[in-house]
């Protein structure tokens, strides 16, 4: 996609492989640590993570890819003399800090009406060689990126989810429409041609390594608990950064050992 016709503050990443992580506003905790986890590690291999900046999955990519000391851009859908939503502000900035770009087809000064949201998603898709879908109800903006994606005939990835769960509506869809289901993050690797191994030296606060004990731990202390536990719970008992436990998380979650309740308490998967 051309640049010359889009407003960019910061650096847009021109040289860099992007790839496009959507979902939800209200994400489910399991959803947003896939998120942050999923953009951590393809930071740190190399790829421009590419988002709206808003509230859930949007912000848990771009959080995950600054933690790996990666680059990421936000596509807003507003003009770039403000920041929706305003809470955001400190991470626009940090996207900024960290050589990546606030991106908008629209002029200073233009307010963001809700159908510049769906133009705003065309551009992600648009400007990003794959897109990510996780966690998208049927009427979810993160569809629209998806079907975007499919018509210009770009690879779309999507996290399934529960059958009986409408959050996942609209990520069920694009699997019928053609998206690719992804079942791990080596499949994702395998599928992008990108190394299973990181080329980014990351800044903290990121995945654990499959070999690390750590991995007991953190079942361990679930096991301990039958009602369950918040990752806050799960870092003081393993003396951890809760987004290295959430990063734990999201991989034992593929794994099939542990589930979320839906409420941020985590428990170990009864089979």
């Amino acid at each position: 996609m051309d640049t010359t016709h889009l407003f960019i503050k910061g650096t847009f990443p021109s040289d860099m492989r992007r790839i496009a992580i959507v979902g939800t506003r209200k994400a489910s905790a399991y959803a947003k640590t896939f998120a942050y986890t999923c953009a951590y590690e393809l930071a740190s291999r190399g790829f421009c993570i590419m988002s709206g900046l808003a509230f859930g999955i949007d912000a848990a990519a771009h959080r995950g890819a600054l933690a790996a000391g990666g680059v990421t851009c936000a596509v807003l859908a507003h003009g770039l003399d403000t920041i929706a939503p305003e809470e955001h502000t400190h991470l626009a900035l940090d996207i900024l800090k960290h050589n990546g770009a606030l991106i908008s087809e629209y002029a200073e000064g233009t307010p963001a009406y809700p159908s510049q949201f769906l133009d705003r998603n065309r551009i992600i898709s648009g400007l990003s060689e794959a897109t990510i879908v996780i966690e998208a109800p049927r009427r979810s903006g993160a569809v629209h990126t998806g079907l975007h994606t499919l018509q210009s005939k770009k690879p779309l990835f999507v996290l399934p989810g529960s059958t009986a769960s409408q959050q996942y509506a609209g990520s069920h869809l694009l699997i019928r429409s053609g998206g690719r289901l992804v079942g791990s993050l080596q499949d994702l690797f395998s599928d992008l041609g990108t190394s299973k191994y990181r080329n980014v030296k990351t800044s903290g606060g990121g995945p654990l390594t499959k070999t690390s004990d750590q991995y007991e731990q953190i079942i361990g202390c679930v096991q301990a608990a039958p009602s369950g536990c918040s990752v806050d719970t799960i870092a003081e008992h393993c003396t951890l950064k809760p987004q290295e436990v959430q990063a734990a998380l999201a991989e034992l979650i593929l794994q099939g050992a542990i589930i979320e309740d839906g409420i941020g308490r985590y428990k170990i998967t009864n089979i």
